[in-house]
Parts: structure tokens; C-alpha cells; sequence
């Protein structure tokens, strides 16, 4: 076997995704405190056998979340599910211990479920887990009456919503960088994969036709040359705003490349899109080439894509031999 194929051989077995990993340490550490905890609460044999079912439940949860996670779509609600039905047991556990050590494996578990769905899930549904896990733990610390002092609770719960709004803002701050091109606003490359993926899907179970538009600016290399990159940046800000406006609400629009974007329409057979294009011409100051193409739901991004090239292409190539080098002042 020569070097490669060793190097092949030695690679790791595939890893759930992190969003599960993550989640699947979280109820690792859990259950195994629980468990390890369970023996102080012997002289309450209701709460030491909810302490031992609870541990052993939030193992097999461990083992479901890591083979299961890889075989879950990047828009599943299973973390959700599993961060809203944790918030109930921390506050079925909350108002049954009496012993510190349990009831601090509680506040650990709360403020981690909390940084988990601030760094992980979307804003809308991090705010709603945040609440649920916030006003369980708060109602169990009410309801115990077993609790010498709730002071260092509260602040458990004080400092878990603001470690976790941080966190939420800085992952959002993130996924923005890492799916937003920055000289237009649109989505870029990234996120148009994402984006478009759950478009399609969508399409794909309501029967909608899906078109993809492709359109290049002409002439962007004699703008920079003549009038410097200033004025390219410009006219591709003010092109890209002009395409914007003529979009329907729920198509996507992207900048893929210098002077590369991609629209996706959704519910649009390619005459609704070459109507669209259309509009879309009547309201631009900047010359441009566009190419359209019929976007299967079976079909790849890259696939769908490669057909609109070549129209845009053809297109372009006759717009090149047609028209004037065009020119653009700032």
C-alpha cells in the first residue's frame, strides 16, 4: 500500500455535526453528575430514583444525539426540541433537590443549554428557549422550600441570560460576516447555498417551478481601468440596489463573484423569469448580460448554475459586439 493510500486508510470516523456534538456533551455531562450525584439524595427514595432515571435517560439522549445528528437536515428542530424538553426536566429537578451539589449541576446544565442555543440556533428561537429555560429554573427555585438561599441562584440566572445574549450576538455577528458580501449587502456565495437549499426544498414540496438567473455586469474592468476601482465599487452598489428593487418579497439575490450575481425565484417558470428580467432592465443605469435557467428540485446549485452561464455567455457576447465600452463617473 503506498503512502496515500495509508493516509486514506487512517482517517477518523465521520463526526456528527457540531451543533450535535455539542448538544450531545451537554447532556453527557448531565447525566453522568446526576448519576454520580444521585447517591446523596438515598434518604428520599423519590428523588434518588428521578436523580438515577433522569441520569440514565440523559445518556441514551447522548447516544441518540450523536448517531442521529448526522442524518439531520441543516433546518431540523431537533435541538430545539431537546433544549425546550431539557428546560422542563431542570425545572421538574429544581423543585425536588435539597442538596447543593445537585442543585449546582442544574445551573451549570441551565447556563449551558442557554450558551448552546445562543450560539447555535437562530435569534427568534434562541429568545424563546432562553425565556423557557429561565422561567423553569425560576419557578423550581420558587416552588423548593428546601433551598437555604436562592441569592446565588438568581445570580446563576442573571449572569446565564447575559453570557448568552453575548453569545448570541457575537454568533449572529458571525454568521452575517461569513454569509453577507460585504460591498453590496447581499448574500454571498455561502449564503446563497443555504438559502437557496431551503428555497428549493420549499419549492420542491409545493410543486413550485424554481428559475435561477444569472447576470454579470458589463464592462466592469474598463470602469476600474478608466475611473479607478472607486467607481467600480460604486456601480456595482448602485446596479446591485436597482436589481433589488424590481425582486419580488422571497426571491434571493446574490453577489457570487466581482461582478457575478445570482437570482433565485421561486414559484417562476422561465417566461415568469424573463418577464422579471425585464422589469428589472427598465430600471437599471448600468449596462449587464443576464442568463436564465429551469432550476430542478434534484438539481445541485453548481449544476443549475453552469446552464444560466451559458446564456448569460451567449448574451453577453452579443452585448459586447453591439454596444459601447460603457463608462461610469462617481
Amino acid at each position: 500500500m503506498d503512502e496515500p493510500e495509508q493516509h486514506q486508510a487512517r482517517r477518523f470516523p465521520r463526526l456528527p455535526p457540531l451543533r450535535y456534538g455539542a448538544l450531545s456533551a451537554i447532556t453527557l455531562m448531565w447525566g453522568v453528575l446526576t448519576l454520580a450525584f444521585s447517591t446523596l439524595a438515598s434518604s428520599d427514595l423519590v428523588i434518588h430514583w428521578f436523580d438515577i432515571v433522569l441520569g440514565l435517560f440523559l445518556l441514551a439522549a447522548t447516544v441518540a444525539l450523536w448517531f442521529v445528528g448526522p442524518r439531520m437536515g441543516t433546518r431540523d428542530w431537533t435541538p430545539d426540541i431537546v433544549v425546550l424538553g431539557s428546560a422542563i426536566l431542570i425545572g421538574v429537578g429544581t423543585t425536588l433537590v435539597f442538596n447543593g451539589q445537585s442543585q449546582l449541576v442544574l445551573s451549570l446544565a441551565v447556563m449551558l443549554f442557554a450558551v448552546y442555543a445562543g450560539y447555535f440556533r437562530p435569534w427568534n428561537r434562541f429568545i424563546v428557549e432562553l425565556v423557557t429555560l429561565l422561567l423553569a429554573y425560576s419557578i423550581g427555585l420558587w416552588v423548593n422550600p428546601l433551598l437555604d438561599s436562592v441569592l446565588f441562584y438568581i445570580a446563576v440566572a442573571i449572569a446565564t441570560c447575559a453570557v448568552s445574549l453575548m453569545v448570541a450576538q457575537q454568533a449572529n455577528l458571525l454568521r452575517e460576516r461569513a454569509t453577507v458580501d460585504p460591498l453590496t449587502g447581499l448574500l454571498n456565495r455561502r449564503g446563497l447555498e443555504t438559502a437557496s437549499g431551503r428555497t428549493v426544498a420549499l419549492a420542491g414540496r409545493r410543486g413550485w417551478p424554481v428559475s435561477l438567473v444569472a447576470l454579470d455586469m458589463d464592462g466592469l474592468k474598463t470602469i476600474n481601468d478608466t475611473s479607478g476601482h472607486k467607481a467600480g465599487d460604486a456601480a456595482i452598489r448602485i446596479l446591485a440596489r436597482e436589481w433589488n428593487a424590481g425582486l419580488r418579497r422571497g426571491d434571493l439575490m446574490a453577489r457570487i463573484g466581482g461582478d457575478e450575481f445570482v437570482v433565485v425565484l421561486p414559484d417562476a417558470d422561465l417566461e415568469q423569469a424573463r418577464d422579471l428580467v425585464l422589469r428589472m432592465r427598465g430600471l437599471t443605469t448600468v449596462a449587464w448580460s443576464a442568463g436564465i435557467s429551469a432550476w430542478r428540485t434534484d438539481q445541485a446549485l453548481p449544476e443549475a448554475l453552469a446552464q444560466a452561464d451559458e446564456e448569460l455567455y451567449r448574451n453577453k457576447a452579443l452585448r459586447r459586439q453591439a454596444e459601447e465600452p460603457p463608462t461610469f463617473e462617481i
